[in-house]
């Protein structure tokens, strides 16, 4: 049988160009934006693209590693433990409470098992393509480029912040602050690693230009970060900034350098005590980025933060050493939500699907197996980074900078978590550091393969890898662009009948993000208009079908309330719309409700929807019992007392409770409120409670607007408020009852200034 030889010759070059050129484009993921084509513009197109550029270089490093034994991975350090991350999250898949859930993840972050399969490849690939140190300026001008137009698109973003859907803090193609910051600072870091290497190497006469270029994007980048505001980034950098000088000042060349280093470690340690001693002076807000500090406290939305922090610690001890499985954080909080948080906050911040600590997420996520791999992979790299430079192979500047890169990103991840962004440039520093590190080549000996084994194993390969990228990338994204069209449809041409079929084809494809697909059909029927009675078997079937499908859901994710809690509402709907043909719609919505509850027992929000559909079903005394379960959780919360207030006046129950209930959550927290519902709710005080109470209320709000009235101004922010002619009516009518004259003057002199036709 002939040897691979000159199979190899054949083909070596060709499969070696495009593992490189898969490799080299996925370094562009971060600038990847579907804006008017999917869901989830910033998330989707990114996974998407990186993942098929992934499986084209796994599919080509395979058979490139075939015929040439010396593209076969060599034992490394780092090798190990990138193996090790991967199985780790395999293992915590397979051992969870939803390995679909964890295996994929959902549509909205798209990171489960299968994307860190991908960045395993990415790893892999690229210390096998470009395993020599000089290749890898190839990597970095293509990374470069493309962070230069993610930069570029953030300082525009800051000008416009309507570009790119921004808003008052630039996130660029990233689609978060918190992303673009982590980035501008590889961005930057790269940049300033080119240099450092290009400095010895590139002619004089282009050192100039490439001089200036490089400082330009590190100044821009610098731009950029500024412009996104992150706290988490803003202090990983500064702890790099620390890390740096303490090596300056304990190892640095020269005795200038050493104590420069010394006396710029106290500068800021300084400026570090002034900004916790003074963060509520009002000077802290003209400064970017330190403004995000200012007036920090252990409330409101950072306390539902070390909430997260808290529940993560208490699901690890419920899986010490495999976790709940990889993005299934989510089913631990429900689990262990506590009603009181919405003493601090609304329900925007109650619906964690990770614990705004990467750390501690993965802690509980993958148990100690987990987190101790991901550990190793940030704290191997600077090691072996150290070690080389002790050993002499490695300059101190290169391991000052990357070591600094390293530790920006673990320090930031305390404050927020991994992202498609993050890791692919966590992944390329990682290779690259292999490369850096790696003992000097020897020859390979490896095994060779007949002609027909290539053929046979290439054909396998090329099949599973067609297989993988067919249903890991493009079904989803398929199903993510059908289901855009079809809500396209609906609110554009608000044609029901196309948004449903379309809906439905984007289900039927039967990707890994079905169910997630599911989730947005109920939702929108939920807020659609029945059409007329001629489409009535039309909707009937809309009906029937998702609520098959919310079933179907609800068995794949058992733990997962949401699906419960749509299941019972779009059973309550076809309940209110057709009770000929969903006869038990209200019993079965209860059952639903009840799951949902059972797998989140204090999420008030459950309670609330529940009694509202309760209510609107004709059973109020049910709907109260509800809504008095969900108070008892958090008595003193005032978005819980305002929600009580609404359904006992919309269900003309108890006005007197009502008036009660809302006097009492403004005093609580004025912010939830305007000046417009302070004015309605001091009249019902009037009314129900007691009209000292009111009036105060109402002489307060005239306190806002400069008047003199011996009262406290509640902080509004008063916008275009101005006080009602209803306000002075009873004001006046009040005094008038007190026999105050003195008050009755006061009140229609202040009424003058804002009605002078009106007689009060």
């Amino acid at each position: 049988m002939p040897t691979s030889a000159p199979f190899a010759a054949y083909y070596k070059s060709a499969l070696l160009w495009l593992a490189r050129t898969a490799v080299i484009f996925s370094l562009t993921t971060p600038l990847i934006v579907l804006s008017d084509s999917a869901i989830f513009p910033f998330v989707t197109g990114k996974a998407w693209f990186f993942q098929s550029t992934m499986v084209v270089a796994a599919v080509a490093w395979g058979l490139l590693m075939l015929v040439d034994a010396a593209y076969r991975p060599r034992r490394h350090p780092l090798h190990f433990v990138v193996l090790a991350f991967m199985l780790a999250a395999l293992i915590s898949t397979v051992a969870g409470v939803d390995a679909h859930r964890s295996f994929w993840a959902n549509h909205e972050r798209m990171i489960g098992s299968f994307f860190v399969l991908n960045l395993g490849a990415l790893y892999f690939v690229a210390t096998s393509v470009f395993a020599a140190k000089e290749s890898w300026r190839r990597v970095w001008k293509y990374f470069l480029a493309a962070g230069a137009l993610i930069i570029a698109s953030a300082i525009i973003q800051h000008w416009r912040p309507d570009f790119l859907y921004g808003g008052e803090r630039a996130a660029s193609t990233l689609g978060n602050p918190l992303y673009m910051g982590l980035h501008a600072v590889y961005v930057a870091a790269i940049a300033a690693l080119v240099w450092l290497e290009s400095r010895a190497t590139v002619a004089s006469r282009w050192k100039r230009w490439g001089t200036v270029g490089v400082a330009l994007l590190i100044a821009l980048s610098l731009v950029a970060f500024i412009f996104a505001e992150t706290r988490g980034v803003a202090l990983g950098l500064a702890a790099a900034f620390v890390w740096a000088l303490a090596w300056i000042a304990a190892a640095g060349a020269r005795r200038w350098q050493r104590w420069s280093a010394l006396g710029i470690l106290i500068v800021i340690a300084a400026g570090i005590a002034a900004v916790v001693l003074f963060n509520t002076h009002p000077a802290l807000n003209n400064i970017p980025i330190v403004r995000r500090f200012g007036g920090f406290t252990l409330g409101g939305t950072n306390a539902n933060r070390l909430f997260a922090w808290k529940v993560a610690i208490q699901a690890w001890q419920d899986h010490p050493l495999f976790g709940w499985g990889p993005f299934n954080y989510v089913y631990a909080f429900n689990e262990k939500l506590q009603g009181t948080q919405l003493v601090h906050n609304q329900f925007g911040e109650t619906w964690f699907d990770n614990a705004h600590n990467f750390f501690l997420n993965t802690l509980a996520e993958q148990g100690i197996a987990g987190l101790l791999a991901y550990v190793l992979l940030l704290v191997t790299p600077i090691l072996l980074l150290v070690r080389g430079w002790w050993r002499g192979t490695l300059g101190f500047p290169h391991m000052v900078l990357i070591t600094g890169l390293l530790v920006t990103h673990a320090v930031q991840n305390i404050f927020a978590f991994e992202q498609i962004s993050s890791y692919v440039s966590l992944f390329v520093v990682l290779g690259y550091v292999s490369v850096l590190t790696a003992q000097p080549a020897v020859a390979a000996n490896g095994r060779s393969f007949s002609r027909w084994s290539i053929a046979m194993v290439s054909v396998l390969l090329v099949a599973g890898g067609a297989v993988v990228m067919y249903r890991g990338s493009i079904v989803p994204f398929r199903a993510n662009v059908l289901m855009f069209k079809g809500l396209e449809a609906l609110e554009y041409q608000k044609d029901a009948s196309i948004w449903f079929v379309t809906e439905r084809q984007a289900i039927d494809l039967g990707g890994p993000y079905s169910d997630n697909i599911t989730e947005e059909l109920a939702r929108t029927l939920l807020r659609i208009r029945v059409p007329d009675e001629k489409y009535r078997n039309d909707v009937v079937q809309i009906f029937k079908y998702t609520i098959a499908r919310l079933e179907d859901a609800t068995r794949r994710h058992p733990r997962d309330p949401v699906y419960h809690m749509l299941l019972g509402e779009v059973w309550y709907g076809a309940y209110g719309f057709f009770k000929d043909e969903f006869p038990h719609g209200l019993e079965l919505g209860d059952k639903a409700f009840e799951e949902s509850i059972r797998q989140s027992p204090e999420r008030q929000q459950l309670y609330f929807i529940w009694a509202q559909h309760a209510a609107q079903g004709g059973n109020l005394v049910k709907g109260l019992q509800l809504m008095l379960k969900a108070r008892s959780f958090a008595p003193h919360s005032a978005f819980v007392l305002r929600m009580y207030a609404d359904y006992l006046q919309n269900g003309n129950i108890n006005q007197r409770d009502a008036a009660w209930a809302r006097l009492l959550a403004i005093r609580l927290s004025p912010e939830l409120f305007t000046p417009f519902n302070d004015e309605e709710i001091s009249f019902n005080a009037i009314r129900w409670v007691s009209a000292q109470l009111g009036v105060e209320r109402l002489r307060g709000l005239l306190a806002c607007m400069g008047h003199a009235t011996d009262a406290s101004c509640p902080p509004y922010q008063l916008g275009s408020y101005v006080p009602s002619d209803k306000m002075f009516q009873v004001l006046v009518g009040y005094a008038k009852e007190q026999k105050d004259a003195a008050r009755v003057a006061e009140y229609r002199a202040i009424a003058k200034q804002y009605y002078p036709d009106k007689t009060f």
